[in-house]
């Protein structure tokens, strides 16, 4: 009786770590896509910022730099 008690309890602990695997794992994805949705907005970000310095400074930013953000930007809003 006892011995049947221990494997079912063992069994639930098993499947309430399987459970808790999955949570973490997905929590990892989740965290994963933040960080990336966060890499391409300070991406965007620090080109804007170039562009605001080239812009105030009476030097035209190239038209590679301005191509580029329009590019992520696009990526990041879609």
């Amino acid at each position: 009786m006892l011995t049947r008690i221990w494997y079912r309890h063992q069994k639930d602990l098993d499947e309430c770590i399987i459970d808790l695997e999955i949570i973490i794992n997905n929590q990892e994805h989740e965290m994963n896509e933040l960080r990336s949705q966060l890499d391409k907005y300070q991406s965007v970000n620090e080109s804007q910022r170039n562009a605001n310095e080239h812009h105030r400074s009476g030097v035209p930013s190239p038209l590679s730099m301005l191509l580029c953000s329009l590019i992520i930007w696009e990526k990041v809003t879609s």
